[in-house]
Formats: structure tokens, C-alpha cells, sequence
């Protein structure tokens, strides 16, 4: 029995090597062929009908501005999916930012997404907006009772305006809506400010309810105005609807923000959540229930979970923890938002058990073996 452990341990290790090799060449190949928007929307999706079992299928940044320019009406009932990681401006430069970044498309409230947007793991990087309009997101807005962003992960990205409503997904939720973010990421190296609304997933508006499932927000977010200045790492404020009574009931399950998750009036329900900052909403009602608060230096890396013992779905990473969901999908092994090298030296690092930050299980089977590394070197090959 110890000698079978023992050549297997030596296949691992062979498997491990010889998994690297070509890997480094093919990463650098990948980076320079970074498929960067050129400021047009495209006339078409790369396949797929809109239905629930063929999506239309978003493979270029100017299929995704397709997509924002819409008639909301036209994507209510209709399902996207990602097919690549979106790169919105060209980040490979550090300053990228002071370097005449083009501004994401127009914020129309015409064009409030209505439908079921699935990131299928992937990223968008390099979001950007300055300007005076409001509603400055990837979304303007959405509207409707069944709006669904899922598995997408936002980083690399500045939203500035000096109008109302900034945030990473969405600028504002429209009247009645009710929506649902599951797996979705907010990262750190992304910024919102606003002179009021400004939140890492949803600026303002009014609503029936939004779901926060598994998810994650730690951006950076400011406003500006000299008075009801709302923000949160979730949501900025959502005001009351005259025409339904007060609904606005917000439900987080398994999700961490950096902030407040917001410091305006809402029907709270939390669980197994935690927040970078105590008391985290003036909640009405007889619910005033608070997600536990955490100090932030102390949820990264492998004391994590020590700090947040309720919290599932995730894995532990340098940094903050990374979704679990997305991991798998998108085969990141490291929790940095990409897929690239360095998650097979990690993987190679937890098969050997020489480190517990990653994720083991990029194959979603529930086991931690060699056969996560096939599957990690087939989507490279692929």
C-alpha cells in the first residue's frame, strides 16, 4: 500500500512538471492578443436565439455594447451569456486610467436591461466612465420581475460622474423590479463615485426586492453631494415607492462587502453575511438585523474562514476569498480574475500540499485529485 501511494505521489509529480511545460509561452501569447473595445457596438452576437436553452452568445466587447444600447423592452424574456473575459480598455498599463480611457457607453434609461445576464465565470476589466450623466454602471439600469446577473465577476474599472446613481453592475433598479445576483464579484481595484447613489452592485431607485446570493463586493466607493450622501458596497439607497407601498427588501445569503452594505433605509435579511464595517444600515421595520462585522486585514488569506465561519462558496486566495462558482467555470485557481500560468503553479502547489490558498476542485466534481489538472490542461489547449 505505501509503495502504490508512493509512485502515485511520483506520477502527481511528473504530471505536475510536465503540465507546465509550453504553459508559460502560451500564456504570454494570450495576454497580446487582449481583444480591447474600439468604442463601436457590434450588429450582431456571436450565436444563440435569446431563449433560456440558446442564449445570445456575447464573445467581443462590442457585442456587450450591443447588448447595454438595446431597447430594454427588447431584452425583456431574453437570456446572454459570456463566451471570453471583456476587456472594455486596454489595462495592460498600470496608469491606464490617465491615458485617455474610452468612457462606456451612454447611460439611457431606455435601455434598462430586462432580461438574464450569465458572465459564465468570465470578467470584465476596464470599465470606465467620467462624465456629468447619471446611472454610470455596466448597466445602466433594469427593470422588470425576473432580472437575473449571474457567475460575473467586475474588476479593473472607474466609474465617475457627477450626477446620481454610480455602481459596478447597474446604475439604478427601476419601480416595481425585483432581481437576483448570484456569484458575482466586485473587486477591489474597482472604483464608483457619485455626487449621491454610488454602491459596488446597485447605485439606487426604487424596488420590490433584489436577492444577493454568494456574492462579494470590495470597491472602492464615494459620494461627492453636500447632502443625503448614500452609498454601500451593495446598494447606495433605494427610495420609497409611492405607487406599491415600501417595499425595498434586500436578501443577502453567503456574501462579504468590504462597507456598509448600505447606509440608507431597507427591510434587511441576512445570512451567514459579514461587512468590513459595523451597523451597517438604518434598517426599518422590527428587522434590525446586521451582517457580523469582520476586520478586513484579517479575512485574506488562510485565517478567512477562522473570521467567517458561516460563509460557503468560497476559497481561500492572498487576498480577499474568491467565489467558488466562478472558480470552477472560469479555472482559476489563484482567485486574481484570470486564467493564466500562474493557476497551474498553484494548482501544482495545492496537489502537493505545499499550500492552502486556491482552489483544488476546478473540475466541480467534489474531489481534490489529479484529475483537476486534466481538466485545468484541457481548457488551456482549448
Amino acid at each position: 500500500m505505501k509503495l502504490k501511494k508512493a509512485l502515485a505521489f511520483l506520477l502527481m509529480t511528473a504530471l505536475l512538471a510536465s503540465s507546465l511545460v509550453g504553459v508559460i509561452s502560451a500564456s504570454a501569447e494570450a495576454t497580446a492578443d487582449l481583444d480591447v473595445w474600439d468604442g463601436t457596438a457590434a450588429t450582431a452576437y456571436a450565436g444563440g436565439s435569446g431563449s433560456a436553452d440558446a442564449p445570445f452568445l456575447i464573445a467581443t466587447p462590442e457585442q456587450l455594447a450591443l447588448l447595454v444600447n438595446t431597447s430594454g423592452a427588447d431584452t425583456l424574456g431574453k437570456y446572454y451569456r459570456l463566451t471570453a473575459d471583456m476587456y472594455l480598455n486596454d489595462i495592460s498599463d498600470p496608469d491606464w486610467q490617465n491615458k485617455s480611457p474610452r468612457n462606456w457607453c451612454a447611460p439611457e434609461k431606455d435601455n434598462f436591461f430586462r432580461g438574464s445576464f450569465d458572465g459564465n465565470g468570465h470578467a470584465v476589466r476596464g470599465l470606465y466612465y467620467n462624465g456629468a450623466k447619471q446611472d454610470a454602471a455596466l448597466f445602466a439600469g433594469y427593470r422588470g420581475t425576473a432580472v437575473v446577473i449571474k457567475n460575473l465577476v467586475i474588476a479593473d474599472a472607474s466609474l465617475k460622474t457627477t450626477g446620481n446613481y454610480a455602481a459596478a453592475f447597474a446604475g439604478q433598479a427601476f419601480n416595481t423590479s425585483t432581481a437576483t445576483f448570484e456569484n458575482c464579484y466586485v473587486a477591489d481595484t474597482v472604483s464608483v463615485e457619485s455626487a449621491n447613489y454610488a454602491a459596488g452592485f446597485v447605485g439606487g431607485g426604487t424596488c420590490n426586492g433584489i436577492s444577493f446570493q454568494n456574492c462579494a463586493s470590495f470597491a472602492d466607493v464615494k459620494t461627492t453631494g453636500a447632502s443625503n450622501n448614500r452609498y454601500g458596497s451593495f446598494v447606495g439607497g433605494l427610495t420609497y415607492n409611492s405607487g406599491t407601498g415600501d417595499a425595498r427588501k434586500l436578501t443577502y445569503n453567503n456574501c462579504i462587502g468590504n462597507i456598509v452594505y448600505t447606509n440608507y433605509a431597507q427591510y434587511p435579511t441576512y445570512t451567514a453575511s459579514y461587512c468590513g464595517e459595523d451597523g451597517t444600515a438604518d434598517s426599518n421595520g422590527s428587522n434590525k438585523t446586521y451582517p457580523e462585522a469582520v476586520d478586513l486585514a484579517e479575512i485574506k488569506g488562510e485565517n478567512a474562514f477562522e473570521q467567517m465561519p458561516a460563509l460557503t462558496g468560497y476559497y481561500l486566495t492572498e487576498q480577499y476569498p474568491a467565489i467558488k462558482a466562478i472558480g470552477v467555470l472560469s479555472g482559476d485557481v489563484n482567485g486574481d480574475r484570470t486564467f493564466d500560468f500562474a493557476d497551474f503553479a498553484a494548482l501544482r502547489e495545492l496537489l502537493l500540499g505545499t499550500s492552502k490558498l486556491g482552489l483544488i476542485d476546478v473540475n466541480g466534481d467534489d474531489s481534490d485529485d489529479i484529475r483537476d489538472l486534466v481538466n485545468l490542461n484541457q481548457r488551456y489547449a482549448g
